[in-house]
Formats: C-alpha cells, sequence, structure tokens
C-alpha cells in the first residue's frame, strides 16, 4: 500500500540503504577510458583471417549437395523409365516403320523424361523455404538441383541410346544422341524457368509443347499439321540458337531464382 507521501510505502531506512548501495556500485564501476582500453585491447573477431577460395568452395559445395539431398527420390526411377519406354518406342517404330521414325519415338520419350524429371526436381515449396535459409543462396542450390537432375537424365540417356542403336532398328548412335542432346538444353531451360517462375505443371506443359517442335520428325510426319511447323523450325533455327537459348533461360533462371522464391514465400 502506497503511503501518502508517494514513496511506495517504503521506508526512510530502506530508502538511504539503497540510495548507499547505488552510489557504492556506482564508485565501484570502471570509468569510460578503463573499459574503452579495454576493449581496444580484446582481440577482434573482424581480426579472424580469411577463408581461402579452396575452403570457400569446399563450403559451397558441401552445402549445395545438402540441398541437392532434397530433390525427389522418384527422379531417378522416373528417369529410368522414360528411357527403358523410350528404347521400348525405338524397338517398335524401328520394326513397323524405318529407322526416321524409331529415332523420333526415342527422342520424343527421352525428352518427356527430361520435362517430368527437372519439373519434379523444382516442385515442392518447403524445399523452396529451405532454399532461401541456405548461407550459399538459392541460386547455388537452384543450379546444383538442375545439374543433378539433368546429371541423371544424362547417364539414363547414354545408355538407352546405346541400347537403342543396338537393339532398336534406329539410326546410329551419333544421330540418337544429336537428337535429344542438342533440343535437351533448351527444354530444360524453359522448363526450369517457367518452374521457378509460376508453376511445375506449367514448366511441364510448355516442355511438351517445345519437344513436340524440336524432335526430329521423319519425312511423312514433316508435312502435315504440327509436324510441318517442327519441320519448319529446326530449318530455320540451327542447332546452335536451339542450344544458346536453353543455356540462356538456365542462366535467368538461376541469377533470378530468389526473387520469386521470395514472393511466393508464406508471411510469417
Amino acid at each position: 500500500m502506497s503511503d501518502p507521501n508517494g514513496h511506495g510505502g517504503v521506508s526512510p531506512s530502506m530508502r538511504e540503504a539503497l540510495a548507499r548501495r547505488e552510489q557504492d556500485l556506482a564508485d565501484a564501476a570502471p570509468g569510460f577510458g578503463v573499459v574503452r582500453s579495454r576493449i581496444m585491447a580484446s582481440p577482434s573477431p573482424l581480426d579472424a583471417p580469411r577463408w581461402g577460395a579452396g575452403h570457400s568452395v569446399r563450403v559451397a559445395v558441401s552445402l549445395a549437395w545438402a540441398q541437392v539431398r532434397v530433390v525427389p527420390w522418384l527422379v531417378i526411377p522416373v528417369a529410368l523409365v522414360s528411357a527403358g519406354m523410350a528404347v521400348l518406342a525405338a524397338r517398335f517404330f524401328g520394326i513397323g516403320q524405318d529407322a526416321a521414325a524409331a529415332t523420333s519415338g526415342f527422342v520424343s520419350l527421352t525428352l518427356l523424361g527430361v520435362v517430368v524429371t527437372v519439373a519434379m526436381g523444382l516442385s515442392h515449396h518447403e524445399r523452396d523455404a529451405v532454399t532461401l535459409t541456405t548461407p550459399v543462396g538459392p541460386r547455388v542450390v537452384l543450379f546444383a538441383r538442375v545439374a543433378t537432375v539433368l546429371a541423371v537424365d544424362v547417364c539414363c540417356g547414354l545408355a538407352a541410346s546405346a541400347l537403342a542403336a543396338t537393339w532398336g532398328n534406329t539410326e546410329s548412335f551419333a544421330a540418337l544422341l544429336a537428337g535429344w542432346l542438342v533440343p535437351l538444353a533448351a527444354v530444360a531451360g524453359l522448363v526450369t524457368f517457367l518452374s521457378v517462375w509460376t508453376l511445375p505443371w506449367v514448366g511441364v506443359l510448355f516442355g511438351i509443347a517445345a519437344t513436340t517442335l524440336l524432335v526430329p520428325l521423319p519425312d511423312e510426319a514433316a508435312r502435315i499439321g504440327v509436324g510441318a511447323v517442327a519441320g519448319w523450325v529446326q530449318e530455320v533455327v540451327p542447332p546452335v540458337a536451339i542450344v544458346a537459348v536453353g543455356v540462356a533461360l538456365l542462366a535467368l533462371a538461376v541469377l533470378t531464382a530468389k526473387r520469386p522464391l521470395v514472393a511466393s514465400a508464406p508471411a510469417p
């Protein structure tokens, strides 16, 4: 209960004791000069030796690899299934039609596998939330993810190409490789860019459309409908330009990855 004088019920003797204690503590505290000299004499964490380039690279690789591990485990089975279906398509069309049709079927299914696996690798918002907090930044993580998925696709595609060239009645092994490796960059870059900036299923739709236009077609199929458009595109646009466009889209997606991730992150 407060007393009438507004001292909160504290007796005069208690107030005097508290005042003396405050004075004793004030006298015992070091002065500003002493505190400043102690701070200046103590080692600063800013004076620690800088990381070398090799150490920085190792840290970046280890952190990026930790992010790569969040790529869906289904990427490898899907890549294997698409490669196996591509080989079967090469065998089927090679027996039923000719080598050009077999090559076209093989390349189509191989690129569709790339479309699906790349979109799968970029499909979870939870992984994007982790990407924003990693010290190496979303650019390195996104590049590591896409590079990992494409490495799986390329390994499966190489094995499938060797098997199809031997067993599938297709064109030569070199023709098979050129058929899917040249448009691979364009398809992967387009799917990556659209998956980052919009939604993965949008990337899948546009990736399928790009695959339709970039797959080498037999002469009969290249004369009508979508085949005629695809034939015209492949005649007008050189392979170097196709690869350049894909690399540019992939680089643009990597360099601008943080902005769409921040915009889509849930509010705290």
